[in-house]
């Protein structure tokens, strides 16, 4: 089983409330998670030194146990890689924890019938099943039940919070319309074409729940400037999602880094500290647009418009955008 990153495009702190929409991306790299049928009830997850585990007597994984918790107790051993994640320095940014919620998920909500997927050998690579199997090997995926689930044991995890987009890009991939709400409503969604798009590492983490936190303060001090915040959040996802060519989605992108840039200003956040801007006005200076991306501060994207001189680099912070298409999907 394989589930992708994500990237929050545009939406930032408004998909945290209800009917507010934004524009997720599902990307890779990926998870990947076995179960072995015939194993003991277990789950077992690395990223990179880090280890963590479930069994029935013990548990050092918040995520673990939530995912217990609503999906059931594992039929076997569940192990989960989420390795790829990580970078230079640290994580990636890319909804990890997301992924594993999905994967893991994904796994536990399977019936006793479905065949286990191969294990991993840690010198081959992940195993393939024979082309005969394959079809027993790959039951459908109830993509919305996954969800549910994904979601519901994420956000107990992060103590009730979490806007849930991360987990809606992990299931579907590709792009995503999301939007937020105790119910999220996902809706997949095809453009017509998409501008070639870079993710820009920061060098400085950022706490999401802090920085949410700081938005919601604002918000209840200042509520007429919060509602007009939103209104133009709504509007830039809506122009995104309705361009007709790279050029369109690249101003939008850019209005969204503005926005972003105003809010983070009253807010007290740093949405674009200086190791990121600096970066990101390497693109601005080619005629791309950049932005920060999700709650800011450790991540941008930038998004090159027709005639735009090639990306800068290389550099170990300039990662090529890759779509995972399919989102959630069973290892062939």
């Amino acid at each position: 089983m394989a589930a992708p990153g994500s990237v929050l495009l545009l939406g930032e702190y408004a998909v945290t409330e209800p009917e507010a929409p934004g524009v997720a991306l599902g990307v890779l790299p990926e998870v990947r998670a076995a179960r072995a049928a015939n194993g003991p009830p277990r789950i077992s997850g690395r990223m990179g030194e880090q280890r963590f585990s479930w069994t029935p007597q013990a548990c050092d994984s918040p995520l673990f146990a939530a995912l217990v918790a609503e999906c059931g107790p594992p039929r076997g051993a569940i192990e989960v890689d989420s390795g790829a994640f990580m970078g230079e320095h640290g994580k990636l940014g890319l909804g990890s924890s997301a992924a594993v919620a999905v994967a893991v998920a994904a796994l536990l909500l399977l019936g006793p019938q479905a065949r286990a997927e191969p294990a991993l050998d840690r010198r081959r690579g992940w195993e393939p099943p024979p082309a005969r199997e394959r079809a027993s090997a790959v039951p459908a995926l109830d993509r919305r039940r996954v969800f549910a689930a994904a979601l519901a044991a994420h956000r107990a995890a992060q103590g009730g919070r979490g806007s849930g987009y991360d987990v809606a890009a992990s299931v579907w991939g590709g792009v995503v319309r999301f939007t937020g709400g105790r119910t999220p409503a996902v809706k997949r969604h095809r453009p017509p074409v998409l501008p070639q798009l870079c993710l820009v590492a920061g060098a400085e983490p950022l706490a999401t729940p802090a920085a949410v936190a700081c938005y919601e303060r604002w918000r209840q001090r200042d509520p007429a400037a919060a509602a007009r915040f939103r209104a133009r959040s709504r509007e830039l996802v809506e122009q995104f999602l309705s361009a007709a060519d790279a050029a369109a989605c690249c101003a939008a992108l850019s209005a969204g880094g503005e926005l972003l840039r105003w809010l983070g200003a009253r807010v007290g956040v740093a949405v674009e500290p200086p190791a990121l801007r600096a970066r990101l006005s390497e693109f601005r200076s080619r005629g791309w647009a950049a932005k920060p991306a999700g709650a800011g501060g450790e991540l941008g994207v930038a998004a090159a418009p027709p005639g735009a001189p090639p990306a800068p680099g290389p550099a170990p912070y300039v990662i090529p955008l890759r779509l995972a298409p399919e989102g959630l999907r069973w290892l062939r």
